[in-house]
């Protein structure tokens, strides 16, 4: 999943080709991303939002809000 926008909203901008976020079959471009993890990401950047995604083991779920 590629993320767009500097700052809020942080979109989606392309969900790769058989991934997971692809064959979820939920997420898709120009999503905005509202929450990672249950931490809001209202007011984050995009650093902030993939710094959320860094903390995720590997093999560990991610749970997103997305409009």
């Amino acid at each position: 999943m590629t993320l767009m926008n500097e700052e809020a909203p942080i979109q989606v901008y392309e969900v790769a080709p058989g991934s997971v976020a692809d064959q979820s079959n939920q997420i898709f471009p120009n999503d905005i991303v509202l929450e990672v993890n249950g931490v809001s990401t209202m007011q984050a950047t995009q650093d902030d939002v993939v710094a959320l995604f860094m903390q995720v083991g590997p093999g560990q779920p991610v749970k997103l809000r997305l409009q």
